[in-house]
């Protein structure tokens, strides 16, 4: 609260501001509001919906006390005051208004010109105003109200009170607060005491109050107001304040809208602690402009600023001014007649704010809601101030105010050296309009949606050169992809190239050393050893003499040994090798089992693909694996000479329910009969069945030797009738056995697919040909399965986890 009023004014689009004292008997004071209800709780309240605004004398604009950003010389928010009920007896009435689409022109003349209103009902003291504004005749509510005013120009002109002066100046620079009530009614001096109080124990503030009284209760019975005179000059300022009043602001010019604005608001916060709010003001369009407005809580700050009319702030010098608030017009609550209080009012009855009927007592008045202005007859209420009297006052008013402001100077009588002048309108005709301002009020509206649509357009391009630059850099992988690709291909093709060659080579060098291995082996068992067989046994005949006696006991002995070593030849193999054999044979699994001789031994091989397992087996010449398939068969591979050192007893703890065994038993079902019989019985007792070839398998005894037994399992059997280097028969059986698949996962590439199939589409594209089409489709589709084969992974499913963990 404050006893110094400051009043801030528009006039014209520029910005003035007046600092004036109220002249009374009683000095400089401040009028504050107590609402004292008796309510339900006892608070504090700082009131925020008192606002009025003149942002240019003629038009009408809805104020939003909140928004102190917006501060543009004609589009500015107007300054915080509180607002006044008519039933109260402080005899004045704020003019309301309502923001409006249409925007009037209205120019104040001069104060020398007297024009009177056609207005039989319009109450004003003293009446002389000039204003511009056109009328239109409208019908009002269901009676249909004839205006009876021009519709050119409504000239009027008010003698401005010293009334409205003073409420124009002293009625806007702080909100009022309201104090309720539990229960209980409160006397002035307990709110008077109370008051005190509160500012010295919460705010540390020591108030002197002047006079409190009693206003004349309201509608509401359980609510009565008081109004609080503050004594003395003395400025006092609460910390809670609900806005910052527009006499502590000043405008700040030239700011450039690129600098970073919160620099230069820390930078002025520095320098000037007493700034409160710093504020980028906005233009009708909401743009922000090169304007700021500085909200001080030190008066001193603010006209020390005001008198250096320039700031440095970080090194930049700005202008700066006087931020301007419009004038309030003062109704009287009980006629609603311009430019004087209630107290004043000479007229006995009450008018209506409403619909304007004149009534004893407004309490008891039953209002038809029909608005109607008791100034100018239309549909509005006689404190709006779209009504064009008010208005005209308003702007009669602020140009008054801008005189008592700024007088002017002394001026030489010119009344004789005029007094031949005749004023003609024509020689003075009014300056033409600024084409800038005409091209901006034009193309301004045309600007901002093209503006909006080229941004949407420059950052959909930003977008489009993103995606190519992705695209470029996704086209330069493929690029080396397919190289990468190319260069694979041709080192495969190389070394399959390489592999033919050498496999092409190994097999004539398989076939050299076969024929050579045959040509001596015919060499040696065709003609070597049975010439020396011959030569042994014709030197035993004659070592032999006539009655048959040896002759030589030693040389017969020589002899035998060398029939029976070249026997043994013939009958046993050299010893295994089995790297050979893996280089041969690199796609099947081995197991070789020793034999009784170091050339001796019985060897497996299973191909790759097949899940088998070995057992362990201590017996010579025999090796046991299980096939691991929907069911486990055991195999074994024996081979039993006469010499063996085991019995078939030895193998039944390798026998299992599905068995199958193949080897060389040295057994004739036909011919060996103790030995078959023997065989035979072990067979059943493990419930074993014969597989016979039906031919005989031994070359050099022409006996069938070699079968298989099998238990719990059909098999088919027969042997080999080809050519054979070897002195035995190769058997062929075939066993019928289901192998679990192995359970394998694939994963298709699709993002290379896609990429792939977009990178030659120009190619099939132009192989298309509607006299070729079953050819091209049969080559597309074979170039898809192929594609998606080169981008399928095949892995173990059981090296990767589900896809559920």
């Amino acid at each position: 609260m404050t006893s110094n009023s400051n009043s801030n004014l528009f006039n014209d689009g520029e910005v003035t501001e007046q600092s004036l004292s109220d002249n009374q008997n009683v000095g400089s004071i401040n009028l504050s509001s107590l609402n004292l209800t008796n309510g339900s709780n006892s608070q504090f309240v700082h009131g925020h919906d008192s606002h009025v605004g003149l942002l240019n004398v003629n038009d009408n604009y809805n104020v939003n006390p909140s928004s102190a950003t917006n501060s543009n010389l004609m589009n500015s928010t107007s300054s915080v005051r509180r607002r006044r009920s008519i039933d109260v007896t402080d005899e004045y009435t704020d003019a309301t208004y309502k923001k409006s689409s249409k925007r009037s022109s209205n120019q104040v003349t001069d104060q020398n010109d007297p024009i009177i209103i056609n207005s039989s009902t319009a109450r004003v003291n003293s009446v002389i105003l000039s204003t511009s504004d056109s009328v239109n005749q409208q019908g009002i509510g269901n009676n249909h109200y004839d205006v009876s005013v021009d519709n050119n120009k409504l000239n009027q002109r008010f003698s401005i009170t010293n009334e409205s002066t003073r409420y124009a100046l002293t009625r806007f620079p702080f909100s009022p607060f309201v104090l309720q009530f539990k229960s209980g009614k409160v006397t002035v001096n307990q709110v008077k005491d109370e008051l005190v109080r509160h500012c010295k124990t919460v705010h540390q503030i020591d108030i002197h109050i002047l006079n409190c009284r009693l206003i004349r209760p309201s509608s509401n019975i359980n609510q009565y107001n008081i109004l609080i005179y503050l004594l003395g000059n003395e400025s006092y300022i609460l910390s809670s304040l609900p806005s910052i009043p527009p006499q502590l602001c000043c405008i700040i010019k030239n700011v450039d809208l690129h600098i970073n604005y919160d620099e230069f608001c820390e930078a002025i916060h520095n320098k000037f602690p007493e700034v409160k709010n710093i504020l980028r003001l906005k233009n009708k369009f909401q743009d922000d402009i090169k304007m700021v407005k500085l909200e001080l809580t030190c008066p001193n700050v603010r006209d020390t600023l005001l008198n250096d009319r320039r700031i440095l702030i970080n090194h930049i010098s700005y202008d700066i001014t006087e931020f301007l608030a419009p004038a309030n017009v003062l109704i009287c609550s009980k006629c609603m007649a311009i430019g004087h209080f209630q107290k004043q009012c000479p007229q006995t009855k009450e008018t209506c704010r409403t619909c304007s009927e004149v009534v004893d007592d407004i309490k008891n008045h039953i209002c038809s809601k029909i608005e109607k202005c008791a100034h100018c007859q239309l549909n509005h209420k006689s404190s709006s101030l779209k009504c064009p009297v008010v208005k005209a006052y308003r702007a009669e008013l602020t140009h008054k105010l801008l005189h008592l402001n700024n007088p002017p100077a002394a001026t030489v009588d010119t009344n004789n050296i005029m007094q031949n002048y005749v004023y003609k309108s024509s020689n003075f005709p009014p300056p033409p309009v600024s084409y800038a301002s005409t091209i901006n009020s034009t193309i301004n509206p045309m600007i901002n949606p093209m503006m909006k649509k080229l941004d949407e357009l420059m950052n959909t391009m930003s977008e489009m050169k993103n995606q190519l630059a992705s695209f470029v850099v996704k086209q330069n992988t493929i690029e080396q992809f397919i190289i990468a690709k190319q260069e694979g291909d041709d080192l495969i093709k190389q070394n399959l190239d390489t592999l033919a060659k050498n496999q092409f080579d190994m097999k004539k060098d398989v076939i050299h050393h076969g024929l050579f291995i045959d040509c001596h082996e015919n060499l040696f068992m065709n003609l070597l050893l049975p010439m020396f067989q011959d030569v042994f046994t014709f030197i035993s005949s004659l070592n032999k003499g006539k009655k048959g006696n040896t002759l030589d006991t030693d040389l017969k002995g020589k002899i035998e040994c060398y029939l029976i070593q070249m026997n043994k030849v013939k009958e046993e193999t050299g010893p295994l090798d089995l790297s050979f054999v893996e280089k041969i044979c690199h796609d099947f699994q081995i197991f070789a089992q020793k034999g009784e001789n170091k050339n001796g031994g019985v060897l497996m091989l299973v191909k790759n693909f097949v899940k088998v397992s070995r057992i362990e087996c201590k017996l010579l010449n025999v090796c046991v694996v299980d096939v691991k398939g929907v069911e486990v068969v055991r195999l074994l591979g024996v081979y039993a000479p006469t010499s063996k050192s085991w019995n078939w007893q030895d193998l039944s703890p390798y026998v299992t329910k599905k068995c199958i065994i193949y080897g060389d038993f040295n057994v004739d079902f036909c011919q060996d009969i103790q030995k078959a019989e023997s065989l035979s019985s072990w067979a059943a007792g493990n419930f074993l069945a014969p597989f016979l070839t039906g031919m005989p398998t031994s070359l050099r005894s022409d006996r069938v030797v070699d079968y298989a037994f099998a238990s719990n399992i059909n098999i088919t059997i027969q042997a080999y009738s080809g050519k054979t280097s070897n002195d035995h028969v190769p058997i062929l059986s075939v066993i019928p056995f289901k192998i679990e698949q192995n359970n394998v996962g694939k994963n298709v590439h699709w993002k290379v697919f896609s990429l792939f199939t977009e990178y030659t589409f120009s190619f099939w594209e132009g192989l298309w040909n509607f006299d070729n089409l079953d050819v091209l489709y049969k080559d597309y589709t074979k170039f898809l399965f192929l594609l998606s084969a080169r981008c399928t992974m095949v892995f173990p499913i059981e090296k990767y986890r589900p896809a559920t963990l």
